[in-house]
């Protein structure tokens, strides 16, 4: 998947967080690719308070219809008060709402590449 493919979205207000976990848990109903043990501790993550998100979001590039919408992978790890989320999403609708909530963001190509480089060795 090309670099055009991957966004890295962050959220620090409590309530767009919260929001960010409703658009996912919609996007897991949908498929059967994420195992019961990562829902499982993703919802005990959304149980929980952080002061940022960090999403790792690759667009799948299947066509339309192909596959069902939804997340078709996906992985978290707790920081402290951080969460780091890395997911491959299905629904340009669903990346549309995940980048509509956590704002208009841009990072220099140098910042960006060390995000990209640090999620890589999170996941």
């Amino acid at each position: 998947m090309s670099e055009v493919d991957r966004h890295i979205l962050i959220a620090e207000e409590p309530s767009i967080i919260k929001e960010v976990f409703s658009v996912i848990f919609a996007g897991l109903e949908t498929g059967d690719n994420v195992s019961s043990a990562m829902r499982e501790r993703l919802e005990q993550f959304s149980k929980e308070e952080y002061e940022r998100l960090i999403l790792d979001v690759r667009a799948s590039k299947e066509p339309v219809g192909r596959i069902p919408p939804g997340v078709k992978s996906l992985r978290a790890t707790q920081f402290g008060r951080v969460l780091a989320i890395a997911c491959e999403v299905t629904s340009p609708k669903m990346l549309r709402r995940l980048k509509e909530l956590c704002g208009p963001r841009s990072f220099p190509g140098r910042l960006a590449s060390s995000l990209h480089d640090f999620m890589d060795t999170v996941f």
